[in-house]
């Protein structure tokens, strides 16, 4: 179970990534580690064409720059890429080990992305009020 403590220190995480949104480091900041991450997984994933590393990259800069829009195809297309990898190893064209380590990269790219989405959220929140 989650303390009180824990969720003060998300909280606080949270608000120091909205108050600090252009002071912080690209590497510091949810929506730079998550186009860093974006990037990386671009280049990472072996069997993709240069058409889907160059989406990956455009959606992993607006991704930088704050753009909601191009977050929310993240969570699509990740997911998606790892449903075509089952299709492939049902067929007995894909190591499993691959599919692991994909499964393993989507997860961390999609919690900052989420991360990255959330910190978003909340500073068209705190702009509105």
């Amino acid at each position: 179970m989650i303390s009180n403590e824990q969720i003060e220190q998300k909280q606080k995480g949270l608000t120091t990534q909205v108050e600090n949104y252009e002071t912080l480091k690209f590497y510091k900041s949810y929506r730079g580690i998550a186009a860093i991450l974006t990037a990386i997984y671009a280049f990472a994933t072996p069997w993709t064409g240069i058409m889907f590393v160059g989406l990956l990259l455009v959606l992993a800069f607006f991704t930088f720059k704050g753009k909601v829009w191009a977050m929310i195809p993240l969570y699509l297309y990740l997911p998606f890429l790892l449903f075509i990898q089952l299709s492939l190893i049902a067929m007995d064209t894909v190591d499993t080990t691959l599919l692991t380590l994909n499964l393993l990269a989507c997860v961390v790219v999609l919690r900052y992305v989420f991360l990255a989405h959330k910190i978003e959220r909340l500073r068209k929140i705190q702009k509105i009020s």
